[in-house]
């Protein structure tokens, strides 16, 4: 597989609205919340807007308390960080400025009131505070109004389209694919990134054993897109690099 930069359209209203926060007016909310279903390309959308906007991506791990979600941020804006809560939230309120934060798996901030952390961020800086979800997290966050008002944008990152899979396979997969494989892989992944990128890895495998330069429906035949027909073991490929389009 590719290890490269591959323009998926899906992630434009994710940019837009990222952008339109960052250069927001004083007084409007500095809260995004960016939801979507498992394999939606989450992680690896939000990672190449930061990168874009030099942010700061924290990723919040399922045992997090307030202390090591705050050495996570300082150590991510490229500083040591102290023993001290106090010291640590100083830091993030003095050098974080306007960069946006992006806090992944969002929903676990829930437990034990740590999205007040997140909260107390967006009110002391000017940065923006974007809140990374599944697609149940607006349902999740109803019993906390102080954090609602303070959201100006949801965006929905939905799965890739059959366009969106047809660029992927053409860029990244070595092997190439009739577009009637295409349609089946977009039809039997859902659109999930996570599921395309497995099966485009599979069917490069497949395609390289038998020497193929590429490979039709009908050479794939009723194989599994998510499983390796040679073993029960799944193959992982490394995630792709998403680039908005325009």
């Amino acid at each position: 597989m590719n290890s490269k930069i591959v323009e998926i359209s899906g992630v434009r209203e994710a940019m837009i609205a990222l952008e339109q926060n960052v250069n927001r007016s004083a007084g409007t909310p500095g809260m995004c919340a960016f939801i979507g279903a498992s394999g939606a390309g989450k992680t690896t959308a939000i990672t190449y807007l930061a990168n874009q906007f030099d942010g700061v991506y924290v990723n919040v791990e399922y045992l997090v308390t307030g202390s090591s979600l705050t050495r996570n941020i300082v150590s991510q804006m490229g500083a040591a960080p102290s023993r001290s809560s106090y010291e640590k939230f100083s830091f993030i309120r003095e050098r974080l400025g306007r960069r946006p934060i992006f806090f992944d798996e969002a929903q676990r901030l829930l437990k034990g009131g740590l999205i007040e952390v997140a909260r107390d961020i967006a009110d002391v800086t000017s940065g923006t505070v974007v809140l990374v979800g599944m697609s149940d997290f607006p349902k999740r966050i109803q019993r906390y109004p102080q954090l609602l008002t303070r959201i100006s944008t949801w965006v929905h990152l939905r799965p890739a389209d059959e366009d969106d899979t047809r660029l992927m396979a053409t860029e990244l997969c070595e092997v190439g694919l009739h577009d009637d494989l295409v349609i089946a892989l977009h039809k039997a992944t859902g659109g999930s990134l996570r599921q395309i990128m497995v099966g485009l890895a599979q069917i490069e495998r497949f395609g390289r054993a038998r020497r193929l330069a590429t490979v039709s429906l009908a050479q794939w035949g009723a194989r599994p897109f998510t499983l390796s027909s040679e073993s029960s073991v799944q193959t992982m490929p490394p995630p792709a690099l998403i680039k908005v389009v325009g």
